[in-house]
């Protein structure tokens, strides 16, 4: 029988991974901002590549961990969780290139706000469409975790390039 404990168990439970996907967003794009500045630019020209980036690496490194962890030897078990937690981890970073794209977008409505205070509502935005009922959980959150794991193996894999350095003469 469901009763009231078990609603408010759930309920606490979806409202805590909302609240560590946005944080862990939010820091993401805080700490690797020019990698999550690369996913943002990634994803406003090249969004079907990042997908299919996404697609490819959800399915090989994604079916590789789910081996991983139907094997009974405990150190595989580790390994196979290691992997989901990296395959989160890369996802997150990418996501965060979507927060800082919606941030971005939304700053111009409210010129008073500040890049942190955009940054903080576009990660909400994305994280509120991956738990609207229906649409969100069996679209919205597959196609940005998806997405988002694209994004973020484009802008790890990605070198920046630098100009070269002139060589300096010795007076």
């Amino acid at each position: 029988m469901f009763m009231l404990g078990d609603s408010l168990t759930l309920l606490s439970i979806v409202a805590a991974a909302c609240l560590s996907a946005w944080s862990l967003m939010v820091g993401c794009a805080i700490l690797f901002g020019r990698k999550a500045a690369h996913a943002k630019v990634t994803l406003e020209q090249k969004p079907w590549r990042a997908f299919a980036y996404g697609v490819v690496c959800m399915f090989t490194v994604g079916l590789v961990a789910i081996v991983m962890l139907s094997i009974p030897n405990p150190a595989m078990k580790v390994l196979g969780m290691s992997l989901m937690f990296l395959i989160l981890f890369v996802a997150a970073l990418g996501a965060s290139g979507m927060a800082l794209l919606v941030g971005n977008r939304i700053q111009p409505l409210d010129p008073d706000v500040a890049p942190f205070r955009a940054l903080s509502r576009g990660s909400a935005l994305v994280v509120a469409a991956a738990v609207m009922p229906g649409f969100g959980w069996f679209f919205m959150l597959p196609v940005i975790l998806v997405m988002g794991l694209g994004l973020g193996v484009d802008a790890l894999v990605h070198r920046q390039v630098r100009p070269p350095v002139a060589a300096q003469t010795a007076p």
